[in-house]
């Protein structure tokens, strides 16, 4: 089931049909901690507090979704956000001290790399809904980005044809980064595969 700690005194920018369809296609028994995005307001100036509020232990996985352009890159979207950049950096530092699985997906995949250390670059040519070949299968994807050095620790376990990389993990701190968007319904066939990646974090 879906649990997400209590945060009725913050204002939510979006969230959540997203957190809802994640569950759902996921289908699994994991407490999975979808954290909303939230607006510019004063109440959310303390990180820490935040943080502090959130009882981890509730919760078998957390992800990190899609989103927002990276804090030293701007694409086409021009959309940065310094508030959720500041938030997740915390959470993926509290989950490494806890040792709770964290997974990027897209643009958390992104992130979760270049907080690690690793970096990136914008791609010649971005994938617009294009379908790529990977080895075990085909995934339908959207980059405007894409990784260039991995953070230490992390290795490739997926990449494409243009030497892409799709799927990366860093085991020693659980960690996964996701390239495609699993949750919708054209890569519905790539989540068996990645949920027995993820039950072996």
């Amino acid at each position: 089931c879906l649990t997400v700690p209590d945060i009725s005194n913050y204002q939510i920018a979006y969230a959540d049909k997203y957190s809802t369809d994640l569950t759902t296609v996921l289908n699994t028994p994991f407490k999975i901690a979808v954290l909303p995005v939230f607006c510019d307001n004063p109440s959310m100036e303390n990180y820490d507090s935040i943080i502090e509020s959130i009882n981890f232990d509730q919760f078998d996985l957390v992800i990190l979704t899609g989103g927002n352009d990276m804090p030293d890159i701007q694409t086409w979207r021009n959309n940065h956000y310094p508030l959720r950049d500041t938030f997740e950096r915390k959470l993926i530092t509290e989950c490494e001290l806890l040792k709770i699985p964290l997974i990027g997906i897209c643009r958390g995949q992104h992130f979760l790399n270049y907080v690690s250390g690793g970096t990136h670059h914008l791609m010649p040519n971005p994938y617009d809904n294009v379908r790529i070949e990977l080895e075990p299968f085909p995934v339908t994807c959207h980059h405007s980005i894409e990784i260039d050095q991995l953070a230490p620790d992390f290795e490739t376990l997926l990449k494409d044809s243009a030497g892409v990389k799709e799927l990366i993990i860093n085991r020693k701190a659980r960690q996964l980064g996701i390239g495609w968007h699993p949750e919708r319904a054209v890569n519905a066939h790539t989540r068996k595969y990645l949920l027995d990646i993820i039950n072996d974090l």
